[in-house]
């Protein structure tokens, strides 16, 4: 599976339960159809997943950081998912307390191809 899924939630039941209902359903998919599910794809139905949570008596409240290779265009894929099923492609992107470090702004003398000479 080329499907990577990152969850974050202050509830941990949550966060494992959501976790392990994604990776199964994916995986069912996969051996259903023979084939394995697109990023874009993959996103898009957990995007669904959630807001239809929203609807039942015990919502997930789960955000998550989806990504994952797709071999039909030869790119790379991330997609951040919020727990009201909210979707964005991003670039780059971190949750948590190392989020605070990782998406401060860079040095003047950074380049996006390394430190600058």
């Amino acid at each position: 599976m080329n499907i990577q899924i990152s969850p974050s939630s202050i509830l941990t039941g949550d966060t494992i339960q959501f976790a392990e209902f994604v990776e199964r359903n994916i995986r069912l998919y996969q051996i259903r159809n023979l084939y394995p599910l697109r990023p874009q794809s993959a996103a898009s139905w957990i995007r669904r997943s959630l807001a239809n949570s929203l609807r039942s008596r015990s919502p997930y409240t789960v955000n998550l950081l989806v990504g994952g290779y797709d071999a039909a265009e030869k790119s790379p894929h991330l997609y951040w998912i919020d727990y009201l099923g909210t979707m964005a492609s991003v670039p780059f992107a971190a949750h948590g307390y190392g989020s605070y470090f990782a998406l401060t702004p860079p040095p003047p003398q950074w380049t996006e191809f390394g430190a600058a000479d």
